[in-house]
């Protein structure tokens, strides 16, 4: 399973949050779905804007990158076939548990916090946590980004396990997606007797066209898609195992 840092972990919750309405203006669509400023907001003890953008940018990328994988699925009608389906079940059931732990530690940092906004000390709230697990750095970057009682109650009210199970198992269907891709874009090239990347690039413009893709806020731009292929390449593929 794919490592969980505090980091990743903020990461996953921020990715699902429901939008502040303040911060809900669209950056990103599709058919599938908007991207909103308050998905990639940049943490508010960030205080250096061109590095706050690089993050935004940054999250933006990621989310983008997702879509429009999800996106090809439709497009070309790309599924994983009863086998690969039955292997990432198994893997989700083993990521599930691990989820279920990492869930406890995540929820003892939002009971901590909860207690900071109802007026409690930093102090007194970290002396509730477990502190072999949970160290007073990690505890203190949660608190800047969940850094309101709204916030840290929303995030309180939601069922993480469910979401990091669903968020793990549809990361490896898009393994498999890209993989499809990939091989569809390398047949492409050879039929037409054009690069890699050049094919790479048509077929990325034919999925934003059919999915109605479109960047909202010129302040952002579009990732390089191209780079979906190359950061595959590390990727570990879904088969059945033997």
């Amino acid at each position: 399973m794919r490592s969980r840092t505090l980091t990743t972990i903020v990461a996953l919750v921020l990715s699902v949050s429901a939008c502040a309405a303040e911060d809900s203006a669209v950056v990103f669509r599709t058919d599938r779905g908007t991207v909103s400023r308050s998905e990639i907001r940049c943490p508010a003890n960030q205080k250096d804007e061109r590095r706050c953008h690089d993050i935004e940018q940054s999250s933006l990328n990621r989310r983008v990158v997702r879509q429009m994988v999800d996106s090809a699925a439709i497009v070309y009608g790309i599924r994983p076939t009863a086998a690969e389906q039955a292997e990432i079940a198994k893997r989700t059931q083993v990521a599930h548990g691990q989820n279920v732990q990492l869930t406890k530690r995540y929820r003892q940092m939002a009971e901590a916090a909860r207690r900071i906004h109802a007026g409690a000390s930093f102090e007194t709230a970290y002396e509730s946590l477990d502190h072999d697990e949970i160290a007073r750095d990690e505890f203190a970057e949660y608190l800047q980004h969940f850094d309101t009682k709204e916030r840290v109650e929303r995030e309180l009210r939601r069922d993480l396990v469910a979401e990091w199970d669903a968020d793990y198992s549809n990361g490896l269907i898009r393994d498999i997606v890209i993989a499809r891709l990939r091989d569809e874009v390398a047949r492409r090239a050879s039929a037409s007797s054009t690069s890699f990347d050049a094919a790479a690039d048509e077929m990325w413009r034919e999925v934003m066209s059919r999915s109605h893709a479109e960047l909202v806020d010129s302040a952002y731009k579009l990732p390089d898609l191209k780079g979906v292929f190359a950061n595959h390449e590390q990727a570990v593929s879904v088969h059945p195992r033997p």
